[in-house]
């Protein structure tokens, strides 16, 4: 994704198409949405919270860091696997 156009970056795309020997231009890719996109997600099927909009997306690092409760700013996370990520929370 090229983060100044939020588009499939045609660049990328020719790069590892060369090297994968896939035409990545007929592949169908994912819709690129804000992760705060309340339409974008769907809505709790089930439950006490039926209806209610998924209203934000989290990955590993972002979701262990709320989870260490690292949710004032300045404070920092680091999740440690295959290489390091640093995350700092600014509201």
């Amino acid at each position: 994704m090229d983060i100044h156009t939020l588009c499939w970056s045609e660049e990328c795309l020719s790069f590892f198409s060369r090297f994968s020997g896939v035409d990545l231009r007929r592949v169908k890719f994912p819709e690129i949405v804000k992760s705060s996109d309340a339409s974008a997600y769907g809505s709790v099927m089930a439950g006490p919270l039926t209806g209610t909009k998924i209203t934000a997306c989290l990955g590993d690092q972002s979701a262990a860091m709320l989870g260490h409760l690292a949710v004032e700013e300045g404070m920092a996370k680091n999740t440690y696997g295959k290489s390091l990520f640093t995350l700092t929370f600014y509201a």
